[in-house]
Protein backbone atom coordinates (compact mmCIF):
# COMPACT_ATOMS: atom_id res chain seq x y z
CA UNK A 1 0.00 0.00 0.00
CA UNK A 2 2.58 2.33 1.03
CA UNK A 3 4.26 1.66 -2.09
CA UNK A 4 1.63 2.05 -4.51
CA UNK A 5 1.43 5.72 -2.56
CA UNK A 6 4.97 6.51 -2.78
CA UNK A 7 3.88 5.87 -7.35
CA UNK A 8 1.85 8.32 -7.40
CA UNK A 9 3.26 10.72 -5.37
CA UNK A 10 6.21 10.75 -7.61
CA UNK A 11 4.30 10.74 -10.52
CA UNK A 12 1.79 13.70 -9.67
CA UNK A 13 5.26 15.69 -8.66
CA UNK A 14 6.77 14.78 -12.46
CA UNK A 15 3.34 16.44 -13.92
CA UNK A 16 4.02 19.28 -11.88
CA UNK A 17 7.39 19.62 -12.60
CA UNK A 18 6.80 18.85 -16.44
CA UNK A 19 4.05 21.72 -15.86
CA UNK A 20 6.06 23.96 -14.10
CA UNK A 21 8.68 23.81 -17.01
CA UNK A 22 6.09 24.51 -19.27
CA UNK A 23 4.85 27.44 -17.89
CA UNK A 24 8.23 28.75 -16.96
CA UNK A 25 9.22 27.87 -20.67
CA UNK A 26 5.64 30.07 -21.93
CA UNK A 27 7.20 33.20 -19.41
CA UNK A 28 11.03 33.08 -21.08
CA UNK A 29 9.23 32.91 -24.46
CA UNK A 30 7.00 35.67 -23.56
CA UNK A 31 9.49 37.81 -22.23
CA UNK A 32 11.66 37.46 -25.26
CA UNK A 33 9.00 38.44 -27.54
CA UNK A 34 8.07 41.44 -25.51
CA UNK A 35 12.12 42.17 -25.63
CA UNK A 36 11.62 41.92 -29.54
CA UNK A 37 8.69 44.32 -30.07
CA UNK A 38 10.50 46.53 -27.81
CA UNK A 39 13.30 46.71 -30.02
CA UNK A 40 11.57 47.39 -33.22
CA UNK A 41 11.77 50.61 -34.76
CA UNK A 42 8.15 52.05 -35.09
CA UNK A 43 5.83 52.63 -38.10
CA UNK A 44 7.63 54.95 -40.27
CA UNK A 45 8.25 57.12 -43.70
CA UNK A 46 11.60 56.63 -45.13
CA UNK A 47 12.75 58.82 -47.64
CA UNK A 48 16.32 58.98 -49.26
CA UNK A 49 17.16 62.04 -50.75
CA UNK A 50 19.99 61.27 -53.38
CA UNK A 51 21.79 63.69 -56.14
CA UNK A 52 20.92 63.18 -60.03
CA UNK A 53 24.37 62.23 -60.76
CA UNK A 54 27.86 61.36 -58.60
CA UNK A 55 29.39 64.29 -59.65
CA UNK A 56 26.90 66.54 -58.33
CA UNK A 57 27.57 65.69 -54.04
CA UNK A 58 24.68 66.96 -51.45
CA UNK A 59 26.48 70.27 -49.39
CA UNK A 60 24.97 69.36 -45.93
CA UNK A 61 21.88 67.44 -44.95
CA UNK A 62 18.90 68.53 -46.65
CA UNK A 63 15.65 69.62 -44.94
CA UNK A 64 12.97 67.40 -46.35
CA UNK A 65 9.03 68.70 -45.35
CA UNK A 66 6.08 66.06 -46.24
CA UNK A 67 2.96 67.49 -47.24
CA UNK A 68 1.99 70.98 -47.46
CA UNK A 69 1.72 73.31 -44.00
CA UNK A 70 1.27 70.37 -41.90
CA UNK A 71 4.40 70.62 -39.75
CA UNK A 72 6.20 67.66 -40.58
CA UNK A 73 9.60 68.74 -41.84
CA UNK A 74 13.04 67.67 -40.45
CA UNK A 75 16.64 67.87 -41.31
CA UNK A 76 19.43 65.38 -40.76
CA UNK A 77 21.38 62.57 -43.01
CA UNK A 78 19.56 60.57 -46.04
CA UNK A 79 17.04 58.59 -45.14
CA UNK A 80 15.00 60.49 -42.70
CA UNK A 81 12.37 59.01 -40.87
CA UNK A 82 9.21 60.59 -40.05
CA UNK A 83 6.82 58.76 -37.63
CA UNK A 84 3.30 58.66 -36.94
CA UNK A 85 2.03 59.92 -39.57
CA UNK A 86 -1.62 59.47 -41.15
CA UNK A 87 -2.41 57.71 -43.93
CA UNK A 88 -2.36 59.53 -47.04
CA UNK A 89 -0.43 60.70 -50.37
CA UNK A 90 1.79 63.35 -49.49
CA UNK A 91 4.48 65.16 -52.05
CA UNK A 92 8.07 65.51 -50.76
CA UNK A 93 9.37 68.62 -50.82
CA UNK A 94 13.63 69.56 -50.01
CA UNK A 95 14.24 72.69 -49.15
CA UNK A 96 17.44 74.99 -49.68
CA UNK A 97 19.24 75.42 -53.09
CA UNK A 98 17.78 72.59 -54.73
CA UNK A 99 16.30 71.66 -58.23
CA UNK A 100 13.95 68.65 -57.21
CA UNK A 101 11.86 66.14 -59.65
CA UNK A 102 8.34 65.94 -57.96
CA UNK A 103 7.73 63.06 -55.92
CA UNK A 104 4.63 61.82 -53.84
CA UNK A 105 5.20 59.30 -51.29
CA UNK A 106 2.07 56.83 -50.27
CA UNK A 107 1.62 56.08 -46.71
CA UNK A 108 -0.16 52.99 -45.26
CA UNK A 109 -3.01 52.51 -42.62
CA UNK A 110 0.29 51.50 -40.34
CA UNK A 111 2.06 54.52 -41.04
CA UNK A 112 4.46 53.08 -42.71
CA UNK A 113 5.61 53.96 -46.99
CA UNK A 114 9.05 54.83 -48.38
CA UNK A 115 10.38 57.39 -51.56
CA UNK A 116 13.51 58.32 -52.94
CA UNK A 117 13.97 61.91 -54.07
CA UNK A 118 16.72 62.98 -56.52
CA UNK A 119 18.06 66.62 -56.51
CA UNK A 120 20.64 68.59 -58.05
CA UNK A 121 22.27 71.04 -55.37
CA UNK A 122 22.70 74.69 -56.59
CA UNK A 123 25.70 76.24 -56.63
CA UNK A 124 24.75 79.89 -54.93
CA UNK A 125 26.66 83.02 -55.77
CA UNK A 126 27.99 84.89 -52.87
CA UNK A 127 27.88 88.79 -53.04
CA UNK A 128 31.10 89.73 -55.27
CA UNK A 129 33.78 91.78 -53.28
CA UNK A 130 36.27 93.47 -54.64
CA UNK A 131 39.53 91.82 -55.87
CA UNK A 132 42.93 92.97 -54.12
CA UNK A 133 44.72 95.11 -57.25
CA UNK A 134 47.55 93.33 -59.28
CA UNK A 135 50.66 94.59 -60.66
CA UNK A 136 50.16 92.06 -63.64
CA UNK A 137 46.75 90.27 -63.14
CA UNK A 138 46.49 86.97 -64.65
CA UNK A 139 43.86 86.27 -67.46
CA UNK A 140 40.59 84.93 -65.71
CA UNK A 141 39.94 81.03 -66.00
CA UNK A 142 38.02 79.64 -69.23
CA UNK A 143 34.75 77.98 -68.56
CA UNK A 144 32.86 75.51 -70.23
CA UNK A 145 28.68 76.43 -69.84
CA UNK A 146 26.28 73.72 -70.59
CA UNK A 147 22.53 76.23 -71.00
CA UNK A 148 19.61 74.39 -70.42
CA UNK A 149 17.26 76.35 -70.22
CA UNK A 150 15.94 76.49 -73.86
CA UNK A 151 12.66 73.64 -74.02
CA UNK A 152 14.24 71.66 -76.59
CA UNK A 153 18.14 72.45 -77.23
CA UNK A 154 21.23 73.35 -75.01
CA UNK A 155 23.57 75.98 -75.72
CA UNK A 156 27.11 74.83 -74.88
CA UNK A 157 29.69 77.59 -74.73
CA UNK A 158 32.73 78.90 -73.22
CA UNK A 159 33.26 82.03 -71.00
CA UNK A 160 36.02 83.98 -69.24
CA UNK A 161 35.65 86.48 -67.00
CA UNK A 162 32.08 87.37 -67.73
CA UNK A 163 32.33 87.21 -71.78
CA UNK A 164 30.97 84.56 -73.52
CA UNK A 165 34.37 83.42 -75.93
CA UNK A 166 32.70 80.61 -78.41
CA UNK A 167 29.36 78.88 -78.47
CA UNK A 168 27.88 75.77 -80.47
CA UNK A 169 23.74 74.71 -80.38
CA UNK A 170 22.87 71.25 -79.73
CA UNK A 171 19.91 69.22 -80.01
CA UNK A 172 17.54 67.44 -77.16
CA UNK A 173 19.42 64.08 -77.82
CA UNK A 174 22.20 63.30 -74.88
CA UNK A 175 24.43 61.86 -77.19
CA UNK A 176 25.16 65.08 -79.26
CA UNK A 177 25.22 66.75 -76.03
CA UNK A 178 28.17 64.79 -74.95
CA UNK A 179 29.91 64.86 -78.10
CA UNK A 180 29.67 68.23 -78.28
CA UNK A 181 30.99 69.09 -74.90
CA UNK A 182 33.86 66.45 -75.22
CA UNK A 183 34.85 68.40 -78.13
CA UNK A 184 34.82 71.75 -76.95
CA UNK A 185 36.70 70.48 -73.76
CA UNK A 186 39.47 68.90 -75.79
CA UNK A 187 39.87 71.83 -78.40
CA UNK A 188 40.17 74.49 -75.34
CA UNK A 189 42.00 72.58 -72.99
CA UNK A 190 44.83 72.58 -75.85
CA UNK A 191 45.65 76.00 -75.04
CA UNK A 192 45.42 75.82 -71.18
CA UNK A 193 43.75 78.06 -68.52
CA UNK A 194 40.74 75.83 -68.60
CA UNK A 195 38.69 76.23 -65.19
CA UNK A 196 35.30 74.33 -64.40
CA UNK A 197 32.00 73.00 -66.03
CA UNK A 198 29.32 74.38 -65.15
CA UNK A 199 25.41 73.41 -66.01
CA UNK A 200 23.01 76.04 -66.22
CA UNK A 201 19.03 75.51 -65.26
CA UNK A 202 15.94 77.23 -64.61
CA UNK A 203 13.07 75.83 -62.04
CA UNK A 204 11.73 73.96 -65.78
CA UNK A 205 14.57 71.96 -66.37
CA UNK A 206 14.00 68.17 -65.45
CA UNK A 207 16.03 67.16 -63.31
CA UNK A 208 17.11 64.18 -65.48
CA UNK A 209 18.19 66.58 -68.18
CA UNK A 210 20.78 67.73 -65.32
CA UNK A 211 21.62 64.25 -64.84
CA UNK A 212 22.25 63.99 -68.23
CA UNK A 213 24.70 66.84 -69.07
CA UNK A 214 26.76 65.80 -65.88
CA UNK A 215 27.49 62.58 -67.51
CA UNK A 216 28.10 64.45 -70.66
CA UNK A 217 30.71 66.28 -69.18
CA UNK A 218 31.78 63.08 -66.40
CA UNK A 219 32.39 61.50 -70.59
CA UNK A 220 34.81 64.56 -71.42
CA UNK A 221 36.92 63.97 -68.56
CA UNK A 222 37.21 59.94 -69.18
CA UNK A 223 38.40 61.21 -73.26
CA UNK A 224 40.18 64.31 -72.72
CA UNK A 225 41.80 64.19 -69.35
CA UNK A 226 40.87 65.96 -65.85
CA UNK A 227 37.53 68.21 -65.92
CA UNK A 228 37.58 70.72 -63.09
CA UNK A 229 34.58 70.69 -60.32
CA UNK A 230 30.76 70.74 -61.61
CA UNK A 231 28.91 72.82 -60.40
CA UNK A 232 25.05 73.72 -61.14
CA UNK A 233 23.90 77.38 -61.08
CA UNK A 234 20.31 79.52 -61.75
CA UNK A 235 21.16 80.96 -65.29
CA UNK A 236 19.57 84.01 -63.64
CA UNK A 237 22.04 83.85 -61.04
CA UNK A 238 25.03 84.12 -64.06
CA UNK A 239 25.98 87.47 -65.99
CA UNK A 240 27.01 86.45 -69.48
CA UNK A 241 27.89 89.20 -71.96
CA UNK A 242 28.16 88.68 -75.71
CA UNK A 243 31.45 88.53 -77.18
CA UNK A 244 33.09 91.78 -77.16
CA UNK A 245 36.35 93.19 -79.10
CA UNK A 246 39.49 92.02 -77.83
CA UNK A 247 41.20 95.35 -76.63
CA UNK A 248 43.96 94.21 -79.06
CA UNK A 249 41.32 94.76 -81.59
CA UNK A 250 42.35 98.57 -81.66
CA UNK A 251 46.59 98.35 -81.49
CA UNK A 252 48.55 100.36 -83.70
CA UNK A 253 51.04 99.07 -86.04
CA UNK A 254 54.51 99.07 -84.51
CA UNK A 255 57.03 100.93 -86.47
CA UNK A 256 59.01 98.20 -89.28
CA UNK A 257 55.33 96.53 -89.20
CA UNK A 258 53.84 95.62 -92.97
CA UNK A 259 50.79 96.15 -93.53
CA UNK A 260 50.47 92.55 -95.19
CA UNK A 261 51.19 90.73 -91.57
CA UNK A 262 48.49 88.53 -91.56
CA UNK A 263 47.97 86.63 -94.87
CA UNK A 264 45.04 84.16 -95.55
CA UNK A 265 45.91 80.00 -96.01
CA UNK A 266 43.41 77.71 -98.12
CA UNK A 267 40.32 78.12 -96.69
CA UNK A 268 38.03 74.84 -96.13
CA UNK A 269 34.27 74.88 -95.96
CA UNK A 270 31.51 72.40 -95.23
CA UNK A 271 27.84 73.11 -96.21
CA UNK A 272 25.60 75.26 -98.51
CA UNK A 273 27.71 78.86 -98.76
CA UNK A 274 29.47 79.76 -101.72
CA UNK A 275 33.75 79.77 -100.96
CA UNK A 276 33.77 83.55 -102.52
CA UNK A 277 30.67 84.58 -99.81
CA UNK A 278 33.05 83.34 -96.66
CA UNK A 279 35.97 85.30 -98.10
CA UNK A 280 34.87 88.00 -98.75
CA UNK A 281 33.34 88.32 -95.41
CA UNK A 282 36.92 87.00 -93.87
CA UNK A 283 38.57 89.78 -95.79
CA UNK A 284 36.37 92.39 -94.44
CA UNK A 285 37.98 91.84 -90.95
CA UNK A 286 41.61 91.42 -91.90
CA UNK A 287 42.49 94.89 -90.70
CA UNK A 288 40.77 94.02 -87.31
CA UNK A 289 43.24 90.80 -87.31
CA UNK A 290 45.78 92.64 -88.14
CA UNK A 291 45.47 94.77 -85.21
CA UNK A 292 45.56 91.63 -82.97
CA UNK A 293 48.56 90.73 -84.27
CA UNK A 294 50.13 93.88 -84.13
CA UNK A 295 49.43 93.48 -80.24
CA UNK A 296 51.85 90.57 -80.30
CA UNK A 297 54.22 92.66 -81.86
CA UNK A 298 54.51 94.78 -79.57
CA UNK A 299 55.81 92.68 -77.08
CA UNK A 300 57.82 90.37 -78.96
CA UNK A 301 59.03 91.96 -82.21
CA UNK A 302 60.06 88.61 -83.81
CA UNK A 303 56.34 86.62 -83.13
CA UNK A 304 55.41 84.63 -85.85
CA UNK A 305 52.92 81.67 -86.08
CA UNK A 306 49.89 80.16 -87.73
CA UNK A 307 46.58 80.72 -86.53
CA UNK A 308 43.59 78.43 -87.68
CA UNK A 309 40.10 79.24 -86.19
CA UNK A 310 37.25 76.71 -86.59
CA UNK A 311 33.65 77.88 -86.19
CA UNK A 312 29.96 77.40 -87.56
CA UNK A 313 27.90 79.87 -89.96
CA UNK A 314 24.55 79.47 -88.29
CA UNK A 315 21.47 79.49 -90.51
CA UNK A 316 21.13 83.32 -89.37
CA UNK A 317 24.47 83.72 -90.98
CA UNK A 318 25.51 84.47 -87.55
CA UNK A 319 29.13 82.10 -85.97
CA UNK A 320 29.44 80.22 -83.05
CA UNK A 321 32.14 77.45 -81.67
CA UNK A 322 35.06 79.78 -82.47
CA UNK A 323 37.95 77.07 -81.55
CA UNK A 324 41.23 77.60 -82.77
CA UNK A 325 44.55 75.74 -83.03
CA UNK A 326 48.01 77.72 -82.86
CA UNK A 327 51.86 76.99 -82.75
CA UNK A 328 51.71 81.01 -81.90
CA UNK A 329 53.42 81.93 -78.22
CA UNK A 330 50.95 84.54 -77.43
CA UNK A 331 47.49 83.42 -76.05
CA UNK A 332 46.31 87.05 -76.45
CA UNK A 333 46.64 87.38 -80.48
CA UNK A 334 44.75 83.49 -80.69
CA UNK A 335 41.82 84.93 -78.77
CA UNK A 336 41.70 88.58 -80.04
CA UNK A 337 41.39 86.47 -83.96
CA UNK A 338 38.82 84.05 -82.24
CA UNK A 339 36.68 87.13 -80.99
CA UNK A 340 37.09 88.86 -84.24
CA UNK A 341 35.22 86.04 -86.15
CA UNK A 342 32.96 85.08 -83.42
CA UNK A 343 31.31 88.84 -83.86
CA UNK A 344 31.08 88.12 -87.82
CA UNK A 345 28.32 88.17 -89.93
CA UNK A 346 28.12 85.99 -92.97
CA UNK A 347 24.97 85.17 -95.55
CA UNK A 348 22.62 82.99 -94.57
CA UNK A 349 23.17 79.79 -95.88
CA UNK A 350 20.87 78.42 -98.25
CA UNK A 351 19.73 75.18 -95.97
CA UNK A 352 21.63 74.04 -92.97
CA UNK A 353 24.76 75.14 -90.96
CA UNK A 354 28.41 75.74 -92.64
CA UNK A 355 31.86 74.62 -90.76
CA UNK A 356 34.65 76.69 -91.63
CA UNK A 357 38.25 76.26 -90.85
CA UNK A 358 40.14 79.43 -91.73
CA UNK A 359 44.17 79.54 -91.37
CA UNK A 360 45.93 82.59 -90.85
CA UNK A 361 50.18 83.11 -91.53
CA UNK A 362 51.43 85.84 -89.21
CA UNK A 363 54.70 87.13 -89.87
CA UNK A 364 56.55 90.12 -89.08
CA UNK A 365 57.68 92.62 -91.40
CA UNK A 366 55.53 91.10 -94.62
Amino acid sequence: MTGNHNTRLRAVLARATAVGWLLAAAAIASGCQGSRDGGQEAPAVTIRVEAVHPLLALPGQPRVSLGEGQGHAQAGPSPLRFEKMPPGDYAVRVDGPYLVEPVTVHVDAQGRGEATVKVVPLEVTPPASPAPPADSPAPPKKDLFVDLSAPSKALVFWRQGATMIARAEVGGAAGGLAEVVGREWRLQEEGGNVGRAVILVDDKVPVKAVGDAADAVARARREGGAVPPLVVKRKADVEIRPPEPHPWEKSQRPEGASQAAVRFGALTANGLLKPEQIDQVLKAQLPKLEACYWGGLAADAKLTGRVAVRFVIGRDGKTSNAGTSTDLSNDNVVQCFARVLLRAEFPEPEDGIVTVSAPFLLTPGG
